[in-house]
């Protein structure tokens, strides 16, 4: 959920025409998603909110095809909403599927979980741009300095949990083109 906070408002963005939207489907939607991700962001995000979270990514892959025949859903528009269903799959990923090795990790208090960006030295202006462009670093750090999450993923939780997390890691570098993945 961590990068929605820039996908959302991008998409919601690029959508508009003079200010004012070109469709009316998703805005509430993206609105809401944008508020939730900042709430992420900032370690505010209870239950009852990581839930209206995921129903609002639910709603959000409704409204696609009342973008697709604007005139303004671009090849860029495209990528974001791409990016932004990835997003909301790794979101559901982690909040139902990954929440017992989460609590682990949490209570773990480890300096790898606590630091943990696989994406490091990414500025949040610069996502649109890699979006679009992609990124031409490579996946080394995706799984943290020299693989700690991984270890640690493995130590706490076994081989199957670090698996899972490793597809939807590996999937959500390749959408969001934050890096070339080799894996």
């Amino acid at each position: 959920m961590s990068w929605l906070f820039i996908l959302v408002p991008f998409i919601y963005f690029t959508l508009t025409t003079d200010g004012k939207p070109t469709s009316s489907c998703a805005i509430e939607t993206l609105q809401n998603m944008t508020e939730i991700g900042n709430n992420y962001k900032n370690k505010r995000l209870d239950v009852e909110k990581q839930n209206k979270y995921l129903e609002d990514c639910e709603f959000f892959s409704t409204c696609r095809s009342d973008f697709e025949c604007l005139k303004s859903f671009t090849s860029e528009v495209e990528v974001a909403f791409i990016a932004v269903e990835v997003e909301c799959k790794s979101a559901k990923f982690i909040v139902k599927d990954f929440s017992s090795c989460g609590q682990k990790l949490d209570d773990r208090n480890s300096t790898c979980s606590q630091d943990y960006n696989p994406f490091p030295g990414i500025k949040p202006e610069d996502v649109p741009s890699i979006l679009v462009n992609g990124r031409k670093e490579s996946c080394d750090d995706l799984f943290g300095d020299k693989d700690c999450m991984k270890t640690e993923i493995i130590e706490l939780c076994g081989e199957d949990e670090y698996e899972k997390f490793r597809q939807m890691q590996v999937e959500l570098a390749k959408s969001l083109r934050m890096c070339e993945a080799k894996m």
